[in-house]
């Protein structure tokens, strides 16, 4: 069962997700009820699952997250159909090309991908995969004073990103591939079965996280 949260400046830098009572829901959050609103209009009656064969990484742009690029690597290069960049700066008209061509983005770095892709050029963009965005704080949204709070994934969202899987805040790098591996093992999966809603998996992984 599906829950959104539509949650005020106070409220969304808590970690809601993680409520025990809540643990059995699909939980999303949402900007405003219009943000909703156009999410839903723009899906239509298309299915919301991802393909699993339509995916671009960015793993470990930095070079100095190893234990991050061992974790993954050949996980990602396992999967016959995915395309993307190890060890090395993506550059920024190949990343706006695959956001807006793939069903899933996955960033394993620092940040938001903001020093490799402007939030500014990604709220541009007519199309933006769904995206699983694995650095520190990449999903934190910084308090404005009087104005709402914002943040990169918001630009992600209004280019029309269907679901995005983010840290609210800094979290250890081995904790960070913990989680995202759990995610990732648990939505490839039986391959061969129905596609799979990409959030499913997130609740038992939470489990796999040991601070």
């Amino acid at each position: 069962l599906p829950v959104s949260f539509v949650l005020d400046a106070s409220l969304q830098c808590l970690p809601w997700e993680a409520v025990p009572s809540l643990k059995d829901f699909r939980l999303y959050r949402m900007p405003s009820v219009a943000h909703l609103l156009a999410g839903l209009a723009r899906r239509g009656d298309q299915p919301a699952c991802l393909k699993r064969a339509d995916a671009f990484y960015v793993l470990n742009p930095g070079g100095d997250l190893d234990s991050t690029q061992a974790t993954f690597q050949g996980l990602f290069q396992g999967q016959a159909e995915w395309k993307g960049v190890t060890a090395q700066a993506p550059p920024a008209p190949e990343l706006v090309q695959q956001l807006q061509r793939r069903d899933l983005f996955l960033y394993f770095g620092h940040g938001c991908c903001e020093q490799y892709l402007p939030a500014a050029q990604v709220q541009r963009l007519p199309r933006c995969a769904s995206t699983l965005m694995m650095g520190c704080s990449s999903g934190r949204l910084q308090r404005q004073g009087d104005y709402e709070p914002q943040g990169t994934l918001l630009a992600y969202l209004a280019a029309g990103c269907p679901v995005a899987l983010a840290n609210l805040w800094d979290v250890t790098d081995r904790d960070i591939d913990r989680f995202a591996q759990a995610v990732l093992e648990g939505w490839l999966e039986d391959r061969a079965g129905p596609p799979r809603y990409f959030g499913d998996p997130v609740p038992a992984a939470r489990s796999a996280c040991k601070l």
